[in-house]
């Protein structure tokens, strides 16, 4: 798991973000305090990684939506990842698509 840089200028946390987008195996976006504008940033992210370098396809992607809850969290669906949401007390169990996807996709 790779946090995201929050002590350094937009700049930089930018290219950390991309940078780490390139290297990574899965991702799974965390959608907790952040505004939609943020999430649909992220999710553009996914969609043009390539672009920035990246040349093997992820083996999962996912968004956790989580509190604070709200209509457009209730709501929100994708195409391009998997959705998890919870709004309650943190269930290990429903990370499982997420997981059993990466699993699948590495041949186990």
């Amino acid at each position: 798991m790779i946090r995201p840089l929050f002590d350094e200028d937009e700049t930089q946390v930018r290219q950390d973000h991309l940078d780490t987008l390139q290297v990574c195996d899965a991702v799974m976006i965390y959608y907790g305090s952040g505004n939609e504008k943020w999430l649909r940033t992220k999710l553009g992210d996914l969609r043009k990684i390539a672009g920035y370098g990246r040349s093997r396809p992820m083996l999962a992607k996912a968004v956790y939506v989580t509190q604070p809850e709200t209509t457009q969290k209730q709501q929100f669906r994708t195409r391009e990842a998997i959705v998890i949401k919870s709004f309650g007390e943190f269930d290990p169990g429903l990370l499982e698509p997420f997981l059993a996807q990466i699993a699948q996709r590495q041949g186990g």
